[in-house]
């Protein structure tokens, strides 16, 4: 352990306690201690700082503006946070930066005022962020537009119902209402699925385990789906007459529902879809959604579950919303 000249043994056995990095300098700006956990951050060893400037440990662009800063501390020194920003860096011993939250504190002693620098890496927390912010922005952006499109439809039909009905034949009227009704569905899904990622990031989506019949909740999923996609073929292969497992129903029929709204949307038009559900060994149960869309490239397989994470434009021309993949991954993993 190194222990500060100017400090009692004690005194230097808490800063090593400390979780966070330490750095104290003394009122000229010179590194008098480091701990552990700070020569681990910064890549310097005690003896490599003890008597240098402590600007050798920040980026050189900010060393120039350390001097007055210090003095500017040392005329009313209490502690205080420093909140980092773009600009609150560290420097390591290899040159890279690390975004840091430092908080300052003074320790009177018989040499003089030293300054105590408690230093937290904050390079995940950051990261966190930007990433918070850029599925908020692929959020809103996706909302958009999935929200536009359901939208115009029913507005056009709903209007040109409204103002050419006298022209309009039956099975004109019919085609209307089925597309509106489509469309609708559409928007109901896009709701269900943000309340579903909103209830999983707060923690809030419970499982509901009981037993359940597998052939029973795939039929359902097929039914509902076979509502929006009337052109789609959908085939059922099931093992037994009933399939009893322990789940939750609801939440099988949400991923279920996706994946088969996922066929539909990307296979040809005239190829069907095909479900079937078989018992494995140890009492499992394996249901498999085969359709004849572009599948997924090797290189995509742990991407697919990323949230708002959709099929290169280049290999199909569909768009979704890239909310149902990663919901249903978590979906399954609670379940």
């Amino acid at each position: 352990m190194h222990v500060l000249k100017s400090l009692t043994g004690t005194a230097a056995e808490f800063l090593e306690a400390v979780p966070d990095a330490i750095v104290v300098v003394d009122s000229d700006g010179r590194v008098a201690f480091l701990n552990t956990t700070a020569e681990s951050l910064l890549g310097y060893r005690l003896e490599e700082c003890v008597g240098r400037t402590v600007e050798m440990l920040m980026p050189e662009r900010f060393r120039h503006e350390h001097t007055s800063a210090l003095r500017n501390y040392l005329t009313d020194a209490r502690p205080r946070s420093i909140v980092a920003g773009k600009d609150l860096v560290a420097r390591h011993k290899d040159g890279r930066e690390i975004p840091v939250d430092i908080g300052l504190g003074p320790l009177p002693t018989d040499n003089g005022v030293l300054v105590i620098a408690a230093i937290c890496d904050v390079s995940e927390r950051l990261r966190a962020s930007e990433e918070s912010e850029r599925l908020k922005d692929a959020l809103l952006g996706t909302v958009s537009h999935e929200l536009r499109s359901p939208i115009s439809v029913i507005h056009g039909y709903a209007t040109t119902a409204l103002e050419y009905g006298d022209r309009l034949s039956p099975g004109e009227f019919m085609q209307y209402f089925r597309d509106i009704d489509s469309a609708a569905l559409r928007l109901e899904r896009l709701v269900s699925d943000l309340l579903i990622m909103s209830r999983l990031d707060a923690g809030a989506l419970k499982m509901d385990l009981k037993p359940m019949d597998v052939g029973s909740v795939v039929h359902e999923a097929v039914r509902t789906t076979g509502i929006a996609a009337r052109r789609r073929e959908f085939r059922t292969s099931i093992g037994s007459a009933s399939i009893k497992v322990e789940g939750d129903p609801a939440r099988l029929l949400e991923v279920l529902s996706n994946l088969l709204e996922n066929a539909d949307k990307f296979s040809p038009d005239g190829e069907p879809v095909e479900v079937s559900v078989e018992t494995v060994d140890d009492g499992l149960v394996t249901v498999r959604v085969r359709d004849w869309g572009p599948g997924v490239l090797p290189q995509e397989l742990e991407a697919i579950f990323g949230r708002f994470y959709r099929v290169a434009g280049d290999r199909t021309p569909v768009r979704g919303t890239g909310l149902g993949g990663g919901n249903d991954e978590r979906e399954q993993t609670l379940n």
